[in-house]
């Protein structure tokens, strides 16, 4: 048995007790807009996890090949890896809830057994740990990386710069375009600290990932991108 499936089938028990407590959920803020209740959080990631996995079968086939292209998976490797997306939900789940503005958000590493959980506290990384994640420190919270990934969202963006999105496996906000220049200059306008921005330079926009279900709100890349995408850490298009 696995770490991650071993930890969790002891976070389906405890979540529901676990997440009523009065921490507030800041971490979930990147991903949407108010975050959810707590218990209701602890109930979708239970629901989620005892749910069956799916199989190739049951998916579109332009997200199959996505699998396929960006995660490196064969079809009947897909039921597993969704399986540990699930698992790693609940994870993510109640270290949002229990770690609050010390969380940095949450991804699979390829070919990991157990989520990467990124936290700004050498306590917060035992917590995690105990949870069944591995642990990484990290300076700068989930909740600084959405903060300044909005403060872009109000920026006007020129068409040669394509996207911008929070990556929490770095720890920094990531800036792609054609034009390095324009890019630094609307950092500059967004008036953003030194050192917490990275520029990629892309020629073209880059097309949707796929990504697993724990790095929506934190791991990796996005799956999708979204028009301005205000009060959300996914990608940024700029025209869109």
């Amino acid at each position: 048995m696995s770490r991650s499936l071993r930890a969790s089938r002891s976070l389906i028990a405890l979540s529901a007790t676990a997440l009523l407590v009065g921490t507030a959920l800041t971490g979930a803020s990147a991903a949407g807009a108010a975050p959810p209740r707590e218990a209701d959080s602890a109930t979708d990631a239970q629901t989620s996890a005892q749910a069956p996995a799916a199989g190739a079968a049951d998916l579109p086939d332009a997200q199959v090949r996505a699998m396929e292209r960006d995660l490196g998976l064969a079809p009947e490797e897909i039921p597993d890896r969704l399986a540990l997306d699930a698992e790693s939900a609940i994870v993510e789940a109640h270290l949002t809830a229990r770690l609050g503005d010390r969380y940095a958000g949450t991804w699979l590493p390829k070919g990991a057994d157990a989520p990467r959980v990124a936290v700004t506290t050498a306590a917060a990384a035992k917590v995690a740990e105990r949870a069944g994640a591995d642990a990484v420190v990290v300076e700068h919270s989930l909740d600084a990386l959405t903060m300044w990934k909005e403060a872009l969202d109000e920026v006007g963006a020129p068409a040669s710069v394509h996207s911008w999105y929070a990556d929490p496996t770095t720890n920094e906000v990531v800036v792609e375009a054609a034009d390095v220049g324009a890019a630094k200059a609307m950092i500059a306008e967004a008036d953003l600290p030194a050192g917490v921005v990275r520029v990629e330079k892309s020629e073209v926009a880059p097309e949707l990932r796929a990504t697993s279900a724990a790095a929506t709100s934190s791991a990796g890349r996005p799956a999708t991108g979204s028009s301005r995408c205000a009060r959300s850490a996914s990608p940024c298009r700029a025209g869109s």
